[in-house]
């Protein structure tokens, strides 16, 4: 749906407005798939072929297009017409409606089960009679149901007038086009204060720099360094060009709550309350009012009931411009409405959307953005934040994983349904195919064929007898769309391999989501990923499909980190996996040294947890008088922050986990950390899915394939630790690059350039000598005096 507020024109497909509504939405617990598609067409060919035999001059496929008026709107409408037959009275007009319950039914149950269908054939007559006005014959319409199943067809003829079906329609819609109307106004009014009080250096430049290239092309990868003010340059940017008119929606995206909170403080800071309506996408097990961890399940009709005895109104609920989950989940309380669908209903009513990576790029999230009315995603800004964690993020989406436990829990449940023997035989078969899988296997082509024939029948048992997903337990009914939604992956084009990442599990492994993630990206108007990490900037554009012509790099320049970072390589001990455990005492006492000379804590990252734990245990039971705290296994983020802090006040040595939350997303390290540790590198652990990657890139060699898939990303959280440190102007650290490995050109080179001028250190001596030395005190006053670059909210921080 495209709104053209200055001219009052809205252009839609006439499924899309007969689709159209407000407040909850019907839901289809049905799985579907390829299957589903090649069965409904199925149908469409050989209906058609029965209507042609009987009446040759029939058309099929008939595309109409034109306007329809109404409340000042003009409706600019397109669609395609299944059968048109001429008689000798009128013409005739019939749409084919595929359905998964069993025909025949009441006709009552069919037109209340769906009403769109009849919209839909009701303004398709609309259009014709008013793009064919001197016909004269009448236009007649019939629906025709077609149980996929293989029930018996029906028709029901359109009893209404059609113009009267298409008025109440769009009556329906007005309020909403009439609302995004008014929002495209508030939006050119809009005024916002800058995101910083005063500028740092580099700043000004980047934000010239930005303006500059987005005249000039589409998709902008936009590296800067921790501390520099990413969020905020990004905000008055995309900000900027909402109020200018070039878009009409910002969907700012980021994989880590962290991001998304520091988002919502800048936007809080910088635009006046209420004048820009914005929402924190979260998920249904956050909206759930039930200890299940999941949205209650109702019908449509008393979800409906409930909508309208509430008479909520989504616009209304934007208190100060934003909507809060909190005052989500106190209205689904009150009014019994599911406060999953009522966050629904409210976003297409927001001028900024603020979500994980999922509801872009996870085939099973991506539709809440895709199917909301009035999103035009040429009209939208999409920002992706942290963007260099996207490629194994969708990766991973797309690759669904089946376990044997689950399985089997299934057929329990279906044996206490009722009868789904020829289901339950299926299910049986694959158990049998899990149970043979071991960890680390790798499934030959004979294995991933008959995985591929399995889900190729399970679509088709499933579709010739329909299942009671309403009486299925919520695990139970995702496993059945997960088993769906695998049919369709295996046949999206992506190279994949078959493997067993435990014992009885299967997974169906993406091994390069380049193509589709660039797929998703080219649907918005304008496109920015950044990092403080992208680099090498040219593999991380081929793993999102880029093309070289297809983007332009702008780097954030800090001249005011330029020294503010010492870097050592200790090149005595040999990191590697198969011989770290030779040196856990040598890596143990290079800790007690660091500790020695730092004035505050000293922070230790490893590349695993084991590796930590071993230390951990030698510093514990050989140090009494050193405080030693190791990063827990814990998940909530109140829990890892409260955990960061009263470590840093109480504890000598603090060992961290590279890659963990700590390294990436929390910020407490700057300014109180002057000493560090890297232990590693840390590269991804050898599994056979990674080498099945190497494999698949041998193109690229064996050299340029263990790049992509262990060194870069290795190398990436090394970068993203030491990046932490360094926070605001003035920070100081001293970082030890602990291990050989880091001497080699291949890793060195994957440094950021301002860790690269590093001396190396090959004995006892030379490490404690340099740990010794103090840094200098007079590089800020000296070079870069302090700046308030503060975010205008909080003077403090940025």
């Amino acid at each position: 749906m495209e709104i053209v507020v200055g001219e009052r024109r809205v252009k839609l497909s006439v499924r899309e407005f007969a689709e159209f509504r407000l407040g909850p939405i019907p839901k289809n617990h049905a799985p579907s798939g390829l299957w589903r598609a090649r069965l409904g067409q199925k149908w469409h060919n050989s209906l058609r072929e029965v209507a042609a035999k009987r009446h040759p001059s029939a058309r099929f496929e008939t595309s109409i297009k034109g306007f329809l008026k109404c409340g000042g709107w003009n409706f600019e409408m397109e669609g395609r017409i299944d059968q048109m037959i001429e008689r000798e009275s009128h013409i005739h007009v019939t749409e084919v409606k595929t359905i998964t319950i069993p025909l025949p039914a009441s006709e009552k149950d069919l037109r209340e089960r769906y009403p769109h269908y009849f919209i839909q054939l009701a303004s398709y007559l609309a259009l014709l009679q008013v793009t064919h006005p001197n016909d004269h014959k009448p236009f007649h319409g019939e629906l025709l149901f077609v149980d996929v199943a293989g029930g018996i067809p029906q028709t029901i003829p359109l009893e209404h007038e059609p113009r009267n079906l298409f008025q109440e329609q769009a009556d329906h819609m007005l309020p909403f086009l009439e609302e995004r109307r008014r929002g495209c106004k508030r939006l050119r009014s809009l005024s916002f204060r800058q995101p910083f009080e005063t500028l740092r250096p580099g700043q000004e430049d980047t934000r010239f720099n930005l303006e500059h290239q987005a005249h000039l092309h589409s998709t902008l990868l936009f590296e800067a360094p921790t501390g520099f003010g990413k969020t905020g340059i990004l905000l008055e940017f995309a900000l900027r060009r909402l109020k200018e008119g070039l878009f009409d929606r910002l969907l700012y995206l980021t994989g880590k709550a962290t991001n998304q909170s520091e988002v919502v403080r800048h936007i809080q800071a910088m635009t006046p309350t209420g004048k820009l309506r914005f929402i924190q996408i979260r998920n249904q097990k956050e909206h759930a009012l039930d200890h299940s961890g999941r949205d209650f399940r109702l019908p449509l009709e008393e979800m409906n009931r409930r909508w309208l005895a509430a008479d909520i109104k989504p616009q209304l609920l934007f208190d100060n411009g934003c909507v809060k989950l909190e005052q989500i989940r106190k209205l689904g309380s009150e009014t019994g409405v599911p406060p999953y669908e009522i966050t629904r209903a409210c976003l297409p009513y927001a001028d900024l959307w603020i979500g994980d990576y999922n509801y872009v790029f996870h085939p099973d999230s991506a539709g809440l953005i895709d199917n909301l009315q009035g999103h035009v995603p040429k009209r939208t800004i999409l920002v992706v934040d942290e963007a260099h964690n996207l490629p194994e993020r969708v990766a991973s989406s797309l690759s669904p994983r089946f376990e044997n436990g689950a399985t089997a829990r299934l057929r329990i449940e279906l044996r206490e349904l009722g009868n789904y023997k020829a289901l339950d035989d299926l299910l049986g078969e694959w158990g049998r195919f899990l149970s043979k899988r071991r960890a680390g296997e790798l499934l030959d082509l004979d294995a991933a064929y008959e995985a591929s024939d399995f889900l190729d029948r399970f679509a088709e048992t499933l579709y010739a007898q329909p299942m009671p997903h309403s009486d299925l337990s919520p695990e139970n009914l995702d496993l059945l769309w997960e088993y769906s939604r695998a049919g369709h992956l295996i046949e999206d084009g992506n190279p994949r391999q078959l493997w067993a990442p435990g014992e009885g599990v299967v997974e169906f492994a993406c091994l390069d989501a380049s193509r589709y993630i660039d797929e998703r990206l080219s649907s918005f108007g304008l496109r920015v990923l950044t990092s403080a990490t992208l680099a090498p900037i040219e593999e991380f554009a081929v793993e999102c499909g880029l093309s070289p012509e297809a983007h332009t790099t702008i780097h954030g320049e800090a001249p005011w980190r330029k020294g503010a970072c010492q870097v050592a390589v200790d090149a005595r001990v040999d990191t590697r996996y198969a011989h770290r455990a030779d040196y856990y005492q040598e890596t143990a006492e290079t800790i007690r040294i660091a500790a020695k000379h730092a004035d505050g804590p000293v922070v230790a990252f490893f590349p695993s947890y084991r590796y930590a734990e071993e230390i951990f245990d030698r510093l514990h039971a050989q140090t009494i008088d050193l405080g030693v705290e190791l990063q827990p296994r814990i998940a909530h983020l109140n829990e890892r922050i409260a955990f960061l802090e009263n470590s840093l006040k109480s504890a000598d040595v603090l060992l961290l986990i590279l890659g963990s939350v700590f390294s990436e997303g929390i910020d407490l390290l700057g300014g109180k950390i002057g000493v560090a540790v890297v232990v590693g590198p840390a590269l991804p652990k050898v599994n056979a899915l990674r080498k099945a990657r190497m494999e698949a890139m041998g193109e690229e060699g064996r050299t340029g394939a263990f790049r992509r898939v262990y060194q870069i990303p290795g190398m990436r959280k090394v970068n993203q630790a030491i990046g932490r440190l360094i926070r605001h102007p003035g920070h100081q650290a001293k970082v030890l690059l602990h291990g050989r490995r880091f001497t080699l050109p291949e890793y060195h080179e994957l440094l950021e350039a301002e860790y690269r001028n590093c001396i190396v250190l090959r004995n006892h001596e030379d490490l404690s000598a340099w740990f010794a030395e103090p840094l200098p005190t007079n590089y800020l006053s000296e070079n870069h005096p302090p700046s308030s670059n503060s975010i205008a909210f909080d003077s403090t921080k940025q």
